[in-house]
């Protein structure tokens, strides 16, 4: 059975620990594939969750303005669509993306207006 083509439901995703090196090379576009494999991605097999949390704030710290909080929005959805994905739950903490003086509110109003654009879009609910 081929699985990549069955249709899937994607069920509390953190929005910062799933940038796609597209993504992160956009943002940063100094980061290499080596450093966004061993800063941004967690190991294939973790002993505890610190070891994958160690790898968020490298996400959030390039989440800090309404373009960036849009274009990894998109980018989610993005991977979503070539993954078969009709149905995403994001989940994010607003107080992580205050550090360039958004405040909170723009945080999840910046999501979420990128996550209704992209519904419409994509397709994806």
């Amino acid at each position: 059975m081929d699985f990549a083509r069955l249709p899937k439901v994607e069920l509390h995703l953190h929005l910062d620990v799933s940038l796609s090196y597209e993504a992160v090379s956009h943002l940063s576009p100094g980061v290499t594939r080596e450093e966004y494999d061993r800063d941004f991605c967690a190991p294939k097999k973790c002993t505890n969750l610190a070891q994958f949390l160690q790898r968020s704030h490298k996400g959030y710290r390039l989440m800090q303005s309404e373009e960036a909080l849009r274009h990894v929005t998109e980018d989610i959805f993005r991977q979503w669509q070539e993954d078969g994905v009709i149905y995403g739950e994001l989940r994010f903490a607003p107080l992580l993306h205050l550090e360039q003086g958004l405040t909170a509110e723009k945080v999840v109003a910046t999501v979420d207006r990128a996550t209704e654009d992209m519904i419409r879009q994509a397709g994806i609910e």
